[in-house]
């Protein structure tokens, strides 16, 4: 994704106070935030590479199409706070 894709916000000296992002990015950096939180943990690192090297089973949004028929309680927002728009 080109930088160009990224606006700043700025303050009225002109100094960057945050930054608008295109969703898919914002998406990318959850993922890699999500990942690397996991990932600090032992026992959960060594069940994500398992769970990388395997072959069969069903992908992530069949998965979450299944809990949802269950329970769609289980998708709601906990934190609107971390919402962007």
């Amino acid at each position: 994704m080109a930088q160009l894709d990224v606006e700043y916000v700025l303050d009225k000296r002109s100094k960057p106070k945050g930054v608008i992002v295109p969703i898919r990015l914002w998406h990318e950096i959850q993922s890699e935030r999500e990942t690397a939180y996991l990932l600090k943990s032992p026992t959960m690192k060594k069940r994500l590479l398992k769970a990388k090297q395997r072959n069969e089973g069903i992908s992530f949004e069949v998965a979450r199409e299944k809990r949802m028929k269950q329970d769609p309680s289980d998708f709601r927002i906990s934190d609107p706070a971390s919402l962007v728009f």
